[in-house]
């Protein structure tokens, strides 16, 4: 028994994403993840973090803050203004994202943990 649980067979290949288990002296390790993963998943998560700063940003109700500071009228530029600095919010914190990622390396540690 111990011999034929020292030579068990791997795991065939999960069909989410395509991990394989491997058996170690007859014990299951953790599977192991594709090739850039880690680092896909770093990047999604990056990406969420902006997605949610811009949901904050479009769902305060500046003209109910504003609305004795604003001329009547002025929820249709009020709109448009919202929209471009929830666009330009999004812009700038992708560009900060991708940057803080090069200027510190973020790939690096990933690649050496998919090795």
């Amino acid at each position: 028994l111990k011999f034929w649980l020292a030579r068990a067979r791997p795991a065939p290949p999960s069909p989410q994403g395509g991990a394989q288990r491997a058996m170690v002296a007859g014990s299951p390790s953790k599977p192991r993840p594709h090739v850039g993963a880690r680092l896909t998943k770093l990047r999604k998560a990056s990406q969420l973090l902006v997605a949610g700063a811009v949901r904050d940003l479009l769902s305060q109700d500046v003209g109910r803050l504003l609305q004795e500071a604003l001329p009547p009228g002025s929820q249709r530029w009020l709109q448009a203004a919202r929209i471009g600095a929830a666009a330009r919010l999004a812009e700038a914190a992708h560009r900060a994202q991708e940057h803080a990622m090069r200027e510190h390396r973020a790939a690096e540690p990933t690649r050496r943990l998919d090795k």
